[in-house]
């Protein structure tokens, strides 16, 4: 492959992966209160996926979760409060930002 193509494709790959990112964090509906799960259920779907929840906050139109997964990392997670999708999970501010999805 030549040279030129490889930098080409490598560096259109790396953008398409971060548009797919920030189109990621816009999945919550925007529905009534009356439509959300109660927080049992994020705090539920948040351990099922093998996390210990610290807190649990509404942000925007989504569940905000700030967890720890079992090495002590702390993560933030975003949840769909109508069908409590999982739909994204980010290391905590003070750990690397890269996307852990």
């Amino acid at each position: 492959m030549k040279p030129r193509l490889l930098v080409s494709t490598l560096i259109g790959l790396i953008f398409a992966s971060g548009a797919g990112l920030a189109i990621g964090a816009e999945d919550c509906p925007t529905a009534p209160r009356e439509q959300w799960k109660p927080e049992a259920d994020v705090r539920a779907a948040t351990e099922a996926l093998g996390y210990k929840v610290t807190r649990v906050d509404a942000e925007e139109s989504c569940y905000a979760v700030k967890a720890t997964d079992k090495r002590g990392k702390g993560f933030d997670l975003r949840f769909n409060p109508t069908d409590m999708r999982l739909v994204s999970r980010y290391m905590s501010k003070g750990e690397s930002r890269l996307a852990a999805r």
